[in-house]
């Protein structure tokens, strides 16, 4: 619905309301806060379903340890992943696998990783 507010004193029209203003009444509140949404879940339910989901392949206090393999390949794909899979995606628990391995064998360390002519992949 609209109300007549005036000439010149604008309306604001929502799907709750109308209301008239003279201007602003107060200072102005602080920026809204952005939630970024990925799947549809906060990050603290997608870390959540996806701890779900893995701990049937991975024991519960291994991905709650940031310093284990496990918790630093849960985190890997929960927080710096680049693809940012969803829970229940059919790649999420051979993509934890690899991480597992990758962080199990001080992946960050390796000298050289590539696929061959083969198509096989090739680390030192």
């Amino acid at each position: 619905s609209t109300s007549d507010c005036g000439p010149m004193i604008p309306l604001i029209e929502c799907d709750c309301c109308t209301e008239c203003f003279d201007g602003p009444t107060q200072a102005p509140s602080a920026s809204p806060t952005i939630i970024d949404l990925i799947c549809n879940l906060t990050q603290e339910e997608r870390y959540n379903e996806i701890f779900d989901e893995l701990s049937a392949v991975s024991n519960p206090d291994d991905l709650s340890n940031p310093d284990s393999p496990q918790g630093e390949a849960i985190d890997w794909l929960v927080n710096e992943d680049g693809l940012q899979l969803c829970p229940g995606d059919e790649t999420l628990t051979q993509r934890y696998v690899l991480a597992v391995l990758y962080y199990s064998t001080d992946g960050d360390n390796w000298f050289r990783c590539s696929n061959t002519e083969e198509g096989k992949l090739n680390c030192d």
